[in-house]
């Protein structure tokens, strides 16, 4: 071999092993991604998932009542600076139940006294409600009661054990024809609604006629008159009567045993006294309740 050839061939080996170098190396790299005609699908965002609509929770509603009354707890004397507890000492004539048939005995009960601390007289004493109500009659110097109130208290303002303990839902009473009693057949003074039942207590022989109407709401304690000696009465006193009768009951008018009573006045004697409509009670028996609470 030439000088010249040999010359050449070095000169060329630095160059081929380059390329055999650079060869090797391109070898070695991955394969570049092969383009693609389809076009990937867009990824979706990520979403809420889909609800669907449901129906609002049914509500129960439950019908309410309307608002009841609460029981009356409120008690008063029924003589203004004579506690319930001191009623027993100046009682002069107690509850005594008629006879069968008759108008007689005595249906309420009587407070008098002549002397008492300061007072040397008890005309003019102040005569207080002793239940929240409704008056239910007002009569103005009528015999036998004389000027005299009447109020309405509905038992369901009445604590249940004072109804369990004075019998206050009882039966009304067997209607009685008294022979010495005239009851002119008269229609009722009142007409009864449904079979609410309520708690009467009358206050007569007041001094004066009582300042108030039919109707008329009244609050335990107030004074509803004075201590008087009207009627048929023989000294200064206060008759208390306490009866059990159909709700809503009005006497307008009420009068017996005289000549000057009318055939309405004098059935709406009877309709209160001996209809058997009005369960009597020992007044007494309800305040001894009442001052023991």
């Amino acid at each position: 071999m030439s000088p010249t050839k040999r010359t050449r061939r070095s000169k060329l080996q630095p160059v081929a092993w380059l390329v055999l170098l650079a060869l090797a190396l391109a070898a070695c790299q991955p394969a570049p991604a092969m383009a693609s005609d389809s076009t990937p699908a867009p990824t979706e965002a990520a979403t809420a998932p889909s609800l669907a609509p449901t129906a609002a929770p049914t509500q129960t509603i439950t019908p309410t009542q309307p608002p009841q009354p609460e029981p009356t707890t409120a008690v008063s004397s029924p003589l203004a600076e004579i506690p319930l507890s001191e009623l027993e000492e100046i009682l002069t004539t107690p509850f005594q139940r008629p006879a069968p048939g008759l108008d007689d005995g005595h249906h309420g009960v009587d407070f008098s006294f002549y002397t008492r601390g300061e007072r040397y007289d008890i005309l003019g004493l102040p005569v207080l409600s002793v239940l929240d109500g409704r008056v239910a009659a007002v009569i103005t110097d009528r015999p036998p009661y004389g000027n005299m109130i009447l109020v309405e208290t509905p038992l369901d303002q009445l604590p249940a054990e004072w109804i369990d303990a004075l019998g206050l839902d009882a039966s009304p009473d067997a209607p009685t024809q008294p022979p010495r009693l005239q009851c002119p057949e008269q229609e009722r003074p009142f007409a009864p609604e449904g079979q609410q039942r309520s708690l009467y207590l009358l206050y007569a022989h007041l001094q004066e006629p009582p300042a108030f109407s039919i109707g008329d709401q009244v609050l335990s304690g107030q004074q509803i008159g004075l201590v008087g000696n009207t009627g048929m009465s023989g000294n200064p006193h206060l008759h208390l009567e306490v009866r059990v009768g159909p709700s809503f009951a009005t006497f307008d008018q009420m009068a017996h045993y005289t000549n000057s009573a009318t055939p309405e006045e004098m059935a709406a004697y009877c309709a209160w006294r001996i209809s058997g409509q009005f369960h009597m009670l020992d007044p007494m028996a309800f305040i001894r309740l009442a001052a023991a609470r």
